[in-house]
């Protein structure tokens, strides 16, 4: 059996504003089926109204389809075996810390990691659980894949990229690096230098799933998970948080959302992190870092933290965990 240590990843809070995911080849839109896997017979009653699909997610029941028609909604709707057609939204995602990047690999900070003695890691590692053979999806923005703090344990030739057009590394020029951070805080190495993580020994699985400006869209969400569901992650770290008003919004670009339309993506949250479960993979997201309690708001839904099946993982401070300089600690060495 794999050790799998469990970790708190960098805490991101998300507004809901728009920025448009339509191509030059028409409309993105998500076709939630009535049954998982979806009906075979759905697949070709899209095409007769002009969709092409783009991707399918059978355990998810979940279709990725591009039309060119205005009403492709409509028509697709009246399809026998179809829930719902949910656009293709894409939501902008605030995450804490990014220009900050990683403390430089030069600088031994492991001392002001007061998070680490917070949850007694080195206890951990003393047992000798330091992530080694645990595989962590993450879930995220962009990733320096060169950092050498980093470099050892990131599995770049699994590494990839959903969203269309941008690399899983940072754009030139642009030091901020969300990734980096959340990778950083998971599974930095034990080199003697620089920070160290929870699981310093864990291997990291980059997979980008927001824009380089900071939005998510519902297709590169399933797609992230479906993506570390097949390299089979034991754990997938999820930085990031969407929260969607129930009655319904409206973002420039794209349909007016539902209420209905709001509990349709609910439905496709809820059937990507069962598929995760199933594959018995450990989902960890972030719940904001403004305290709120999800069980006491009944008009947002917050994606992903409140889908079943995922650990909802919140913010805290150091409060008497900042430890003297000259504190003596033995770091883990590899």
């Amino acid at each position: 059996m794999r050790r799998i240590l469990f970790f708190s990843g960098a805490i991101a809070l998300a507004a809901a504003l728009a920025g448009d995911t339509r191509g030059e080849t028409g409309a993105t839109w998500l076709v939630v089926t009535t049954s998982v896997p979806s009906p075979p017979e759905v697949h070709d009653a899209l095409g007769r109204i002009g969709g092409r699909i783009e991707r399918e997610y059978p355990g998810i029941g979940t279709i990725v389809v591009v039309a060119d028609d205005p009403g492709f909604r409509t028509l697709a709707t009246a399809i026998p075996g179809v829930s719902s057609v949910v656009p293709n939204v894409s939501l902008k995602v605030e995450t804490a810390g990014e220009s900050a990047g990683l403390a430089p690999a030069t600088d031994p900070l492991f001392a002001f990691q007061w998070g680490l003695h917070a949850i007694d890691a080195q206890g951990a590692w003393n047992q000798a659980y330091t992530g080694a053979g645990a595989r962590v999806a993450v879930l995220d923005k962009n990733f320096d894949l060169t950092h050498p703090d980093l470099a050892p344990n990131f599995n770049t030739e699994l590494a990839v990229s959903f969203v269309p057009g941008e690399t899983v590394e940072p754009p030139p020029g642009n030091p901020g690096s969300h990734g980096t951070i959340t990778a950083g805080i998971i599974a930095a190495t034990a080199n003697g230098v620089g920070t160290v993580g929870v699981a310093p020994d864990a291997e990291i699985i980059p997979i980008k799933v927001l824009t380089h400006a900071g939005f998510l869209t519902l297709a590169s969400f399933v797609a992230g998970m479906d993506y570390a569901m097949s390299v089979r992650a034991d754990v997938v770290s999820m930085s990031f948080i969407t929260r969607l008003p129930k009655d319904g919004f409206c973002l420039e670009g794209f349909p007016c959302l539902t209420k209905e339309d709001v509990r349709e993506i609910k439905r496709i949250g809820a059937r990507t992190c069962r598929a995760a479960r199933r594959s018995a993979m450990t989902l960890v997201a972030s719940a904001g870092n403004d305290s709120s309690e999800l069980d006491r708001n009944d008009e947002i839904f917050w994606l992903p933290a409140e889908t079943k099946g995922a650990i909802a993982v919140s913010a805290t401070g150091p409060n008497n965990f900042l430890l003297d300089p000259g504190t003596d600690l033995d770091v883990p060495t590899t």
